[in-house]
């Protein structure tokens, strides 16, 4: 899961703003032209093995004003690709090399549920097909893992821990652990399907927005789908100005699991 959290950079009129990711999908592509803006752009190498790697993260790391972009429909017009970059690897302070794929386009958002979530996802591009086969086992490992962790947890009745991994303050990856305090169920749909949202006790800070969270005991539904996407990391709670501990997620989709 560690592997798999990068560090979203956006470059904005004001500077460059950080958040977290997860890379949820890989695509390899080959015999088509790259759709990234650095081949779109150069004349003459243009490459034709690439790999899109769909990233889940919030959409408030794009637009500040996600809720009315949301709600209009437009959230798209205000991103550029050529702005956004993920950093992978980023584990300590003294990392000399540094990994990057590259955004291409920002997928749809849980807007046709008409409930305000600002969970959202972007496909990144790279022409690095090494660090695609470093990747790939990675992301089968952790979906293998889902389904082995959930049918433990409910052996031994545990439900109660949260895990967040991501990049506050655009630093170093860190790991937060903490318990749900609050599960909101928002709607059920086709296929058993539970539209949900966590609150939850963990410390996090600027830049854990959009960080994958792993819910143990969590029945995920469709992973690798845009209908069934996990929870990511929206906000921690604040009185006033001030941030506090705890946090809220995103709407993630889980089985609606009937209990004894």
């Amino acid at each position: 899961m560690t592997s798999l959290t990068g560090m979203i950079l956006v470059k904005q009129d004001d500077g460059t703003s950080t958040g977290s990711g997860f890379i949820h999908k890989i695509r390899r592509i080959s015999g088509d032209i790259c759709p990234c803006h650095i081949c779109l752009q150069n004349k003459e190498a243009k490459k034709s093995v690439y790999a899109i790697l769909t990233v889940t993260t919030v959409l408030h790391n794009f637009d500040e004003n996600w809720d009315v972009a949301l709600e209009s429909g437009v959230f798209s017009e205000n991103w550029e690709p050529k702005n956004t970059t993920v950093r992978l690897f980023y584990d300590t302070d003294d990392e000399a090399q540094e990994t990057f794929i590259y955004g291409y386009n920002l997928l749809e958002t849980d807007k046709e549920i008409n409930i305000h979530s600002d969970w959202c996802s972007v496909e990144c591009v790279t022409h690095d097909m090494k660090l695609v086969q470093e990747l790939e086992p990675k992301l089968n490992k952790y979906m293998e893992l889902q389904g082995e962790i959930y049918r433990k947890s409910k052996e031994l009745s545990l439900n109660d821990l949260v895990i967040i991994v991501g990049h506050p303050h655009g630093g170093p990856k860190m790991i937060s652990v903490g318990s749900p305090t609050k599960v909101e169920i928002l709607k059920e749909v086709r296929n058993y399907q539970k539209w949900c949202r966590y609150e939850y006790d963990n410390i996090t800070c600027h830049g854990n927005s959009g960080s994958q969270i792993f819910i143990l005991g969590q029945p995920l539904c469709g992973f690798g789908y845009w209908f069934g996407h996990p929870h990511n990391h929206s906000k921690c709670f604040k009185v006033g100005t001030k941030e506090i501990k705890g946090g809220c997620s995103s709407v993630g989709v889980e089985h609606a699991v009937e209990t004894d």
